[in-house]
């Protein structure tokens, strides 16, 4: 037998607080019965009950965003998922993913752009590190075109691989390529690493370690490896120190200039020696980094080399529709004068469309409309040379927006508006900050004032609600009455204070969704004693000490017996409030592992997810309090008569504040709705904001990436937020 599970700290909390419960259950019960507690001592023992209650609205507030704040509810998975099963289906998740993508990009119609590469070695590992073996210094070639991608990477022995690109080379459209082609083929139970992208900017060396920070993007993604491993860990985890995983790291550039360095660094350290991985990066950026910290170890580096302006013509010329103007007639004028020099600035118009970015704009904004590229012309003819390439690629950029919706579809004003929301949303995710259009990360977005403002008022407003509700009751027989409603607007005003000043330091009020539903069948007491955490703890502590306050100072002030009555109310029912809490956590059951995460569908989850447990947290939450009232004061201490109906509307009006204050402090869709609604009310999103990404997302503007969406590419999006 373990002994050290036997006394883990949970457990220990778990049996010393019902201990003490039970203790001071049986001494209020002997006092009762003896009739040794005085009208005095029974109206601070029933503040001390409910002031403890009322204080569960401002924990709430105050300690999730502080202690629990982004933390995931440990839930029990089913056993017997495999590390071959899992790895099969993150395999056929991420195929399926990245399929998806290919089509809505259009990467084969009519054919891929050929992007090839060539060595860098300046900035790669010595030989002997990248062969893994000290006595071969012989280097490796490693050119290759887009469909060759696999087999350069298979001929690299450490497994480890740097692509070097300039903005719009198509490094993402390589990795895309990458994972394809090594899916293709692969059966059940191979246990070939699987190509998971990671987007870099959401990494902060300096406060996460690398493994860390890849284990909660593949929970984040792929909620289905939260399953636990028969070693104790996450199958997420497992599959990583298995070297079942290949990172793809795309995005280095993206990452801030300060995080770089240390970015290479925790490459270096936590990568281990076998784990292959393949990075992505800006040719500038990456030899910068280098020269401030080191090579990423073993890697060979390569780097991707400008289109060839004859298949960029002719694939310019394919991708017209032949409805249209035949291709070659269209874009016969642009290609005349690239090839024969005829008209000034052409040569900047060929620089412009040799990276598959820029071609890609191209075939949005001319082939697939009644456009004329000769307007590309006519741009560069009325330039000066420094300023012309850069007023090309803004045309292309410009267009290609109102290009992506079409000009016959919506109305012109439609066209606008859809702009307008997307220079929006790309200034809230701008350059230098994660750059993932996170839905849960939009309530961060609004003023900080705002955000501590509405923190402070919900808390006073769940706080006060009961206070308020009971104060009002008719049947109070003593003047226990004011006391009760000062001590609740001393507690609202502490706690919205507090609330709000935690939140205006600069403090999240969102949190990451739990990719959870809920089940109320099957659930055993055990389930729930196991989910109370060490931390949860806390809550026992808070409530004790809040009736402890109270206590005192009814003792202080001649009250007989109020210091135990206090201490008797917080923790009776801090303990309660903890037990409510780990039963609405243990409800929570995973996703299917087939099912596919989409921004959407997590959303969808999380919602419902969300008033199924603010309703039964409100339920739970209610009935405790009406249990106190009913039992306590009015059966032990006779201090209110409380007829039916009145026992019914606390019971009621309860439910709805504690089911709200839930619905804000512990979800991620409560936030979301609040800062949704309020970017709507502006005009600065639509009201149908998860459609309206879904929508930019089929018509290529965005990209998803799991859970979350991005633009198509960090240049598209710093257009966007400088409009």
């Amino acid at each position: 037998m373990d002994n050290r599970r036997d006394w883990s700290p949970r457990r220990l909390a778990f049996s010393v607080s019902g201990i003490a419960l039970a203790g001071l259950l049986v001494w209020l019960g002997v006092e009762l019965a003896q009739g040794r507690l005085g009208p005095n001592d029974k109206v601070t023992t029933s503040v001390g009950i409910l002031t403890a209650f009322a204080g569960l609205a401002v924990s709430a507030a105050s300690f999730t965003l502080t202690l629990t704040r982004g933390k995931r509810s440990d839930i029990e998975r089913a056993p017997g998922e495999t590390l071959d099963t899992m790895a099969d289906i993150l395999a056929m998740t991420v195929g399926r993913q990245w399929e998806n993508e290919e089509r809505i990009r259009r990467v084969h119609d009519p054919f891929p752009l050929p992007v090839q590469w060539s060595n860098a070695d300046d900035v790669a590992d010595h030989w002997e590190n990248v062969r893994r073996s000290p006595a071969d210094n012989r280097p490796i070639s490693l050119a290759g075109r887009i469909d060759e991608i696999v087999e350069v990477f298979n001929r690299v022995p450490s497994g480890r691989l740097v692509i070097l690109g300039r903005a719009g080379a198509g490094k993402t459209v390589l990795m895309t390529r990458f994972v394809r082609r090594m899916l293709v083929g692969r059966g059940d139970g191979n246990s070939a690493p699987i190509p998971v992208v990671f987007s870099m900017g959401t990494w902060d060396p300096l406060k996460r370690r690398l493994r860390d920070w890849l284990v909660d993007e593949l929970l984040l993604h792929h909620p289905a490896l939260a399953a636990r491993h028969n070693s104790g860990v996450t199958i997420a985890a497992a599959l990583l120190s298995d070297n079942r995983v290949l990172p793809l790291l795309d995005g280095f550039d993206e990452m801030p200039l300060r995080l770089r360095g240390p970015a290479l660094l925790g490459l270096n350290a936590d990568l281990g020696e076998a784990m292959p991985v393949i990075l992505t990066s800006r040719p500038d950026e990456y030899r910068a980094a280098v020269l401030s910290a080191d090579v990423l170890t073993g890697a060979a580096v390569v780097e991707i080399s400008d289109l060839d302006i004859d298949d960029v013509a002719k694939y310019l010329v394919l991708a017209t529709p032949r409805g249209r103007v035949a291709g070659t007639a269209k874009w016969n004028a642009v290609l005349e004068s690239i090839y024969h020099g005829v008209d000034p600035g052409v040569a900047d118009i060929a620089a412009v469309l040799t990276t598959p970015l820029m071609v890609s704009l191209a075939r949005t904004c001319y082939c697939e409309t009644d456009a004329d590229p000769v307007e590309l012309l006519a741009m560069a003819a009325g330039m000066v040379d420094e300023e012309r390439r850069a007023a090309i690629e803004d045309l292309l950029f410009g267009s290609f927006v109102p290009a992506a919706y079409g000009s016959s579809a919506p109305p012109h004003d439609t066209v606008g508006r859809h702009q307008r929301w997307l220079c929006f949303i790309a200034r809230q995710f701008a350059a230098g900050e994660v750059g993932e259009i996170a839905w849960w990360r939009l309530a961060d977005r609004l003023p900080r004032l705002l955000r501590s403002a509405v923190v402070a008022i919900v808390t006073l407003v769940a706080i006060m609600t009961p206070v308020v509700t009971f104060f009002a009751l008719p049947e109070w027989l003593s003047g226990a009455r004011y006391l009760w409603l000062l001590c609740g607007v001393v507690l609202a005003l502490i706690g919205s204070f507090v609330s709000g000043a935690v939140v205006m330091r600069g403090h999240s009020v969102t949190r990451p969704p739990e990719p959870s539903r809920i089940r109320l069948r099957g659930v055993r007491l055990g389930r729930v004693r196991r989910s109370a955490r060490w931390r949860a703890a806390l809550w026992g502590v808070i409530w004790l000490a809040g009736g402890l306050v109270f206590g005192s100072g009814a003792a202080a002030i001649g009250l007989r017996g109020g210091l135990w009555a206090g201490i008797a109310g917080g923790l009776g029912v801090g303990t309660a409030g903890w037990l409510i809490l780990g039963l609405v956590s243990r409800l929570a059951v995973p996703l299917e592992p087939t099912e596919t995460i989409s921004p959407g569908h997590l959303l969808t989850i999380e919602r419902r997810t969300t008033l199924a447990r603010a309703a039964l947290s409100g339920l739970a939450a209610a009935s405790t309090a009406t249990a106190v009232v009913l039992v306590l004061i009015d059966g032990f201490y006779d201090l209110v008569t409380i007829s039916l109906v009145n026992a019914i509307l606390l019971f009621v009006i309860n439910a709805v504040d504690i089911a709200a204050a839930w619905f804000f402090f512990f979800t991620a869709w409560g936030p979301w709705m609040f800062s949704r609604s309020w970017f709507a009310i502006r005009g600065e999103l639509p009201w149908s904001t998860m459609s309206f990404l879904e929508d930019a997302h089929v018509r290529g503007v965005l990209r998803q990436a799991g859970g979350v969406y991005q633009f198509r590419h960090a240049r598209l999006r710093q257009h966007l937020a400088q409009s």
